[in-house]
């Protein structure tokens, strides 16, 4: 468990991980992935997670320093607009 995790609001969080705790998310991320049971849940979701990280850490440079942010968020994008119009 990382040792922050800030309440952001509107059923988000948001965490502060290590390499070395990123990389242990991407083992039971991958572990998960072939031997969760098919059709429950679990395999997708960790599909899901695991190429979403993947994804987000094969855009970085070397110049993007030792700081990355990486969000999962799938969510509909607000547009501010409450009404039935």
């Amino acid at each position: 468990m990382p040792p922050q995790i800030t309440d952001q609001g509107e059923n988000r969080i948001a965490a502060d991980i290590s390499g070395r705790s990123l990389i242990a998310v991407l083992i039971s991320l991958s572990h998960l992935r072939h031997t969760a049971t098919e059709g429950d849940g679990d395999r997708e979701l960790a599909e899901a997670v695991y190429q979403r990280i993947g994804n987000s850490l094969a855009t970085l440079s070397p110049d993007d320093g030792p700081l990355v942010t990486i969000t999962l968020d799938d969510r509909t994008p607000h547009t501010g607009d409450t009404s039935d119009a």
